[in-house]
């Protein structure tokens, strides 16, 4: 074992344990919407992002012919890590109301989506996702969106343009896990006199992109 290798495996043992967090077979994962679901996406347009607040709330009359929608969307959002302060929870709130709005559009659940569909409703770019939305749905917001995304299974993140793979990473497996494990390792290279700042921006790409298409935050992979 390399000393690099045996440093991280020191390392990792010490970190926090993480296991997948969405458990499929709880929700309804019917693809097609019922015409009640579709009307009630329609109607609600954009106050989709009022969700939070809205929608188990019986008397709100759209609200509960989505809730099966909703939940593993709350769900998946409720496992992300949001970092504090207001601006966040909101992109992280308006990330859920994109994937809603998104089954409008595509008019069938984000359970059965391939990842075109993925991708048109995260956008193909930076670009293609500012035309696409409201201004409120800012980088932050669509970050948030596409860590969610990962917990549905989308992974195919080239399909997205310039996607940072160490923000999502972060929101998906959290901040101390994988800082942990990025700064183990580019403690290591320093030590080996690998000190450059594109040595170390290309090392803390190389290992979020490791973790998420190792599906943990385990190191080594």
């Amino acid at each position: 074992m390399t000393a690099l290798s045996s440093a991280a495996v020191d390392h990792t043992a010490a970190a926090p344990s993480w296991s997948w967090p969405l458990s499929s077979a709880k929700y309804d994962r019917s693809g097609a919407l019922t015409d009640l679901e579709q009307s009630s996406l329609e109607e609600l347009g954009w106050d989709l992002r009022r969700w939070p607040d809205r929608w188990q709330d019986p008397d709100q009359a759209q609200w509960p012919a989505i809730h099966r929608l909703v939940r593993p969307l709350a769900a998946a959002q409720a496992h992300l890590d949001v970092a504090e302060g207001a601006f966040h929870r909101r992109s992280s709130d308006d990330a859920v109301a994109l994937l809603l709005r998104g089954c409008a559009t595509q008019r069938r659940s984000f359970w059965v989506w391939d990842s075109s569909a993925w991708a048109e409703v995260l956008g193909t770019s930076r670009i293609s996702y500012q035309k696409a939305y409201p201004g409120w749905a800012d980088s932050s917001a669509r970050s948030y969106a596409i860590a969610a995304a990962y917990l549905f299974g989308f992974s195919d993140f080239d399909l997205l343009g310039n996607v940072g793979r160490t923000a999502v990473a972060r929101k998906v497996f959290g901040q101390v896990r994988v800082d942990e494990a990025i700064g183990q390792v580019t403690a290591v290279l320093h030590g080996w006199g690998q000190r450059s700042p594109q040595v170390t921006a290309r090392t803390v790409g190389l290992i979020s992109h490791a973790m998420l298409l190792n599906h943990s935050p385990a190191w080594p992979p």
